[in-house]
């Protein structure tokens, strides 16, 4: 999918209940809650999508299958069908809030390095986000708060959301 189409499958919310709830479909305002919807009606929110180096977002999730674990972090949005990368990295010691793995049919071996969806495949999070990923530093719009399959799935493309995040002082 096209980073286009990607645009306009997202659903900014302005203004969050100021303006009584109204929605616009389209290219996001640079503040207030984002959304995105999935391919399986996932839902997938970021409480801003303009901050800056080392801010704090919440991020919510809904209706995901509990049955399949995911990834959450910071990318580089990726060309249409590639695996996302690079990303910041998956928290195992749960204190630095860069990324998460969330999984309630964790694997024996991973026993508790996995957040648990809670009841009907949500979650909750706050995810700490920094341009720099690795050797690459996020401009425009060009990274994302993004979901993919995790391990056990890898080359499962499905399941990938991006919620583009701008950075403040970014051109």
């Amino acid at each position: 999918m096209s980073a286009i189409k990607l645009w306009q499958k997202r659903l900014s919310i302005v203004g969050a209940l100021a303006i009584a709830g109204s929605m616009v479909l389209g290219i996001p305002q640079a503040r207030g809650k984002e959304v995105l919807f999935g391919a399986r009606g996932e839902k997938l929110s970021v409480s801003q999508s303009t901050v800056k180096a080392g801010g704090i977002v919440k991020v919510e999730g809904r209706k995901f299958n509990p049955e399949v674990g995911i990834y959450l972090a910071l990318c580089k949005i990726p060309a249409t069908g590639a695996l996302p990368t690079p990303c910041s990295s998956v928290d195992m010691s749960g204190k630095s809030n860069t990324g998460y793995w969330i999984s309630s049919n964790t694997p024996s071996y991973a026993k508790g390095l996995t957040k648990p969806f809670k009841k009907s495949g949500s979650f909750t999070v706050k995810l700490k986000l920094n341009p720099k990923i690795n050797d690459f530093t996020c401009g425009n719009r060009d990274c994302a708060i993004t979901v993919r399959a995790d391990h056990l799935r890898t080359g499962d493309r499905s399941y990938d959301m991006y919620l583009p995040i701008k950075f403040k002082n970014s051109k």
